[in-house]
């Protein structure tokens, strides 16, 4: 038949939405999704409502005509015509005995594959099948006829379409398959036959095959509390449930201990050695989630060479804020940092898993990680919930190979005689602080910001004021925060600060000069650190990694003399293009470990531009300056000749470059 349609709730859709989609309907609505009934029905309309913190579907409403062909009624759609290859998981239940299924690559609302689970034998069960509708006419691809009963608890449900394949797995076991030519790509949706208390939550449309083969991990694993003789593991559960850990050299895992019964589980495991590999995995029921890509490094050595990557503020936009990610995976760090706003609003639980542990799921398994908690995280249970972090959670102080790291909340109380500025002075000057190679500071807030998105916030008054003089006083090498959505890097008086705030959400422009900050780009990007007990390669990239600023703290000792052939100091190898439009890249080549700044000036000698100010180290390296993206304190640059110089040390060289708009 040619069933019709009403379009009875027509909700905004989102366009060209990305993957991965996540709705866990946890801030009561269900906005985005548009609901069908499908007439001419009986027992209608639908219902569809947020209760309970999932999705519902409470009257018995269904299709009349041709019933037991098209085994329809309403159905509820969102996401995008574009997606392709994907896994769509969502975890249902029902009391009632009739049908409910999901809709996946749908073109729209007649034209879809779907996956209909029918209990009741008086109405044809029990089956459980995937149907394509084309044009409203159904078709059977696959079908199985095993006798199941609803539980009276939530299951996990995956869709897995791979190209022709379409694949149907109930708590990680398969349970139907077909392949079909006809839809490559659509959106999703759920569907109620004759049901009336269907219950739907946690979807998720994931890239790729993602098939959660436990049916009861909502996020996790990640890493915790790094230790030369151990590593905390947590993981959350959807339902509250007892956990293992297990571990080994190999992945022919020698040794486990259990996790009690918990949603959010925290295992930490000793006796290992320093500075080795262990792989792991995380049992659940009578399944495991482990891999050759579960595994993690005991912490090194003190006086050990190590790598760190650094990055903040990537609330709210978990798209870009896994681009971020994606970025730094590729450098495969011993330690990560996060400078804090993880989340939008700490109080939101779903957004701890939406924005930060599952766009960061693939670094946090393998790298360990502290958090420098941000105003956003609203200083929310969940924080203390979700990770485990020394003393309180909130300051603290730890070794991690050549460097002392002292974490401080800038969200609570840090004025003379507090509680946290009476710690921060006698850790900062500890005998374990200042006998560190390398010392820094990590929180949220700035005591100097050049970038903001409305005028009056130039920084932190109260940082600049009390707690930058202890730096000083102590020797601090640097300070990293966030709150700023840019890259920042300056100094004053020995201590370099630096805002790495670009992890994903909306970026902030440039608004006013400090003296003190002379590095400035509103990208997105993160921080890498190579360190050793003499020096720290610093390395700024772009979520492209693209590199946009470096220098070097220290000196870089036993290092051979420069080859003959290199070029004498510096020395500029070509600009391209030039003329140009929009941007221009200067190749440039030095010899010695001096300090190097590339600077644009007009004609007149005006300094219009500082593109980068590092010390790369000998070599042929890279400078851009993009007029529109990087124009110099915000202003517009006119079309007209510039002089481009590269200066290293005590030399330097010129060229001519052209602007033509």
């Amino acid at each position: 038949m040619r069933f019709t349609i009403f379009a009875l709730l027509a909700v905004a859709m989102i366009a060209a939405q990305p993957l991965p989609f996540l709705d866990y309907f946890s801030d009561g609505d269900y906005d985005g999704w548009t609901v069908y009934d499908i007439a001419p029905y009986s027992s209608g309309p639908s219902n569809w409502a947020v209760a309970g913190g999932c999705l519902t579907q409470t009257t018995n409403i269904y299709t009349t005509e041709d019933e037991y062909d098209v085994y329809t009624g309403t159905q509820v759609m969102t996401g995008d015509t574009t997606w392709t290859d994907y896994t769509f998981n969502v975890e249902w239940k029902s009391t009632d005995d009739d049908g409910i299924g999901l809709i996946f690559r749908a073109r729209d609302e007649a034209n879809y594959y779907r996956y209909l689970c029918v209990e009741d034998a008086a109405n044809g069960g029990p089956f459980r099948r995937i149907d394509k509708c084309v044009a409203g006419t159904f078709t059977i691809l696959a079908l199985n006829i095993d006798d199941f009963t609803w539980p009276d608890y939530f299951v996990n449900v995956s869709v897995c379409c791979i190209g022709e394949s379409l694949k149907v797995f109930d708590s990680g076991t398969l349970i139907v398959a077909a392949s079909d030519p006809t839809y490559s790509h659509g959106k999703i949706g759920l569907t109620c036959y004759a049901d009336d208390d269907a219950n739907f939550d946690n979807v998720s449309v994931l890239p790729g095959a993602a098939i959660d083969t436990t049916g009861n991990l909502r996020a996790g694993p990640w890493l915790q509390m790094p230790e030369s003789d151990g590593m905390t593991i947590m993981w959350e559960t959807t339902t509250e449930s007892v956990g293992k850990v297990y571990w080994g050299a190999t992945m022919s895992f020698t040794d486990s201990v259990d996790s009690p019964a918990s949603f959010i589980h925290e295992v930490t495991i000793d006796g290992l050695l320093p500075d080795t590999r262990y792989y792991y995995g995380v049992g659940l029921g009578d399944s495991v989630v482990a891999g050759a890509d579960y595994y993690f490094d005991t912490k090194p050595p003190d006086d050990a060479p190590v790598r760190y990557v650094i990055w903040g503020d990537n609330r709210t936009d978990y798209v870009s804020h896994e681009h971020v990610v994606d970025a730094m995976i590729t450098r495969d760090a011993d330690l990560a940092i996060n400078v804090g706003d993880v989340v939008t609003n700490g109080g939101v639980y779903s957004q701890w898993v939406i924005e930060y542990l599952y766009p960061a799921r693939n670094l946090l398994k393998n790298t360990p990680s502290y958090i420098s908690i941000g105003n956003h995280e609203s200083d929310a249970s969940w924080f203390d919930d979700y990770f485990a972090q020394p003393d309180n959670e909130h300051w603290f102080a730890t070794r991690y190979g050549p460097a002392y790291l002292i974490f401080i909340d800038t969200n609570r109380l840090y004025l003379p005689l507090t509680e946290q500025y009476m710690w921060l002075y006698d850790e900062l000057g500890s005998t374990e602080a200042q006998a560190a190679p390398w010392l820094f500071v990590i929180h949220h807030h700035p005591p100097y910001s050049e970038g903001w998105d409305s005028p009056g916030y130039d920084g932190e008054p109260n940082v600049r004021d009390f707690l930058v003089p202890l730096y000083e006083l102590f020797d601090v090498d640097i300070v990293f925060a966030g709150h700023t959505h840019d890259y920042e890097r300056g100094e004053k008086d020995g201590v370099a600060h630096v805002i790495t705030g670009g992890g994903g959400a909306a970026l902030d422009h440039w608004l006013q000069d400090w003296s003190y900050m002379f590095v400035y780009y509103a990208v997105y990007h993160y921080i890498l650190l190579d360190m050793t007990e003499d020096y720290i390669i610093y390395r700024a990239y772009d979520w492209d990694n693209a590199l946009i600023d470096s220098t070097l703290f220290g000196t870089i000792v036993d290092v051979d003399e420069p080859k003959a052939g290199l070029p004498a100091d510096v020395r500029i190898t070509s600009t391209s293009p030039n003329p140009f439009n929009a941007a221009v890249r200067i190749d440039y080549e030095v010899t010695s470990f001096d300090p190097v700044t590339v600077t644009i000036h007009d004609i007149t000698g005006r300094q219009v531009a500082k593109i980068a100010e590092s010390s790369p180290g000998p070599g042929k390296h890279q400078a851009f300056w993009n007029v529109e993206r990087y124009a110099y304190r915000g202003e517009p640059v006119p079309s007209g000749v510039y002089m481009a110089t590269v200066k290293c040390g005590d030399k330097s060289d010129t060229r001519k470059i052209e602007l033509v708009k």
